[in-house]
C-alpha cells in the first residue's frame, strides 16, 4: 500500500467510522472516507441548529481532516487532469467548510454535502474490475 493510502487508513482509523480498515482495498477506503465525511457534515449541521459550537467545530474539524486525507491520496502522475480537478474541488470544499464554521452556515454545509454526495456517487460507479483493468493496461504500456 502506498503512502497516500496509508494516510487515508490512518485518518480513517482516527475517525473511528468502520472496522476492517486494514483489509480494505484503496477504492473501498475512499468510499469509507466519503461516507464518514457525509456523516460529519450532518453532525456539523446538527451542531449549528442546536447552537452547540463544540459539536459543530468538532464535526467540521473531522471533515477537514478527511478532506486532507483525500487530497493527500491523489496520484497526480497517474491521474493526470482528474487528480488536479479533484484537488481543486477538495480545496474549495475545505475553504467552504472553514467559512461555514466561521459563519455557522447550514447552507454552506449543505452545499459541501451536495458536492461530496456527487463525488461519492461517481466513485461508487467505478468498479474494482475497472480499476484492475486500467492498472493492467498501464503495465502493458510499460512493457
Amino acid at each position: 500500500m502506498d503512502s497516500g493510502y496509508t494516510n487515508i487508513a490512518a485518518t480513517y482509523q482516527q475517525a473511528d467510522l468502520y472496522g476492517g480498515i486494514e483489509s480494505a482495498d484503496p477504492h473501498r477506503l475512499v468510499e469509507m472516507l466519503l461516507d464518514g465525511l457525509l456523516k460529519h457534515l450532518v453532525n456539523a449541521k446538527i451542531g449549528i441548529h442546536a447552537n452547540d459550537m463544540m459539536k459543530k467545530c468538532s464535526a467540521i474539524d473531522k471533515a477537514l481532516n478527511i478532506l486532507d486525507a483525500l487530497r493527500n491520496s491523489l496520484d497526480f502522475e497517474a491521474g493526470e487532469g482528474l487528480a488536479q480537478n479533484l484537488d481543486d474541488l477538495y480545496d474549495y470544499l475545505q475553504r467552504s467548510l472553514v467559512k461555514a464554521n466561521y459563519e455557522s452556515s447550514q447552507a454552506l454545509i449543505e452545499e459541501v454535502a451536495s458536492l461530496v454526495g456527487q463525488i461519492k456517487t461517481a466513485w461508487s460507479m467505478i468498479s474494482i474490475d475497472d480499476l484492475e483493468l486500467e492498472h493492467a493496461d498501464k503495465k502493458l504500456d510499460i512493457a
